[in-house]
């Protein structure tokens, strides 16, 4: 399930998934009924993780999978007895993964500007004296 279709599919349904569950507090909705929610938003995300080729770079799938993570950190703040489940910790270590990934593309970019501004300096010219 690596096709380009496959993952906006998936990206598709966890941002319908995202919405549902970002209207399920202003409808007075259980705790226990958002967690079942946000545990197969959780769900979906895992897929799109099990997919890192097509989320690592990809702008628009690694602000999905934070917007994941960050409806069930904003329901365990609402509801201070949710404990954290395997599939969030498994989403959570990959969106640090994803911002580790982003510092070295941003490093890189950085020296790779560096490189550029060195190279478009003149250089000290020197000229090398042969005996004849």
């Amino acid at each position: 399930m690596s096709s380009i279709v496959d993952t906006v599919a998936i990206a598709t349904r966890a941002n319908n998934a995202l919405k549902i569950a970002e209207s399920l507090p202003s409808m007075n909705i259980s705790a226990d009924a958002q967690l079942a929610h946000c545990k197969t938003v959780v769900s979906t995300g895992l897929e799109l993780v099990r997919l890192p080729g097509a989320v690592i770079g990809n702008q628009t799938l690694e602000d999905v999978i934070f917007h994941i993570k960050q409806c069930f950190e904003k329901l365990q703040a609402a509801f201070l007895t949710i404990q954290p489940f395997a599939d969030y910790l498994t989403l959570k270590t990959f969106t640090g993964q994803i911002h580790n990934d982003r510092k070295c593309r941003v490093q890189l970019s950085l020296s790779a500007a560096k490189g550029k501004a060195k190279s478009a300096q003149p250089g000290k010219q020197t000229r090398r004296l042969t005996k004849g």
